[in-house]
């Protein structure tokens, strides 16, 4: 038996594609840092860099930490926002060709073709 995608899922990603996705604090973290631990150890490996930065990122003070989140948070309502603006798109040009007044959003619609005997 083949398993179905979840509802919706394809057409959502295909309709999202483009969108930066939020990123979390030790990820903004991570990209700050990342440069300036390379520079220092300039023979460490990948995952010794990701040690390096994890050790440094759990001694931040809390100061430090919330100003982090407040950065994730920026990102996550930019993400929204994009999101947000993406499926108004998708719907404004799903209209109806009277130009009526129902919407019809791509990232929405689901069109199974399994059949149950």
């Amino acid at each position: 038996m083949e398993s179905q995608p979840e509802t919706g899922t394809s057409e959502r990603k295909e309709s999202n594609k483009g969108i930066k996705k939020a990123l979390a604090p030790w990820i903004i973290y991570s990209k700050e840092n990342r440069e300036n631990i390379r520079s220092e150890n300039p023979n460490f490996t990948f995952k010794q860099i990701a040690q390096k930065l994890s050790e440094k990122y759990k001694s931040l003070s809390a100061d430090e930490l919330d100003l982090l989140r407040l950065k994730a948070l920026d990102n996550k309502t930019r993400y929204l926002e994009d999101v947000a603006h993406n499926e108004e798109e998708c719907t404004e040009i799903n209209k109806s060709p009277d130009n009526s007044d129902i919407l019809i959003p791509l990232a929405r619609i689901n069109i199974t073709t399994s059949s149950r005997h």
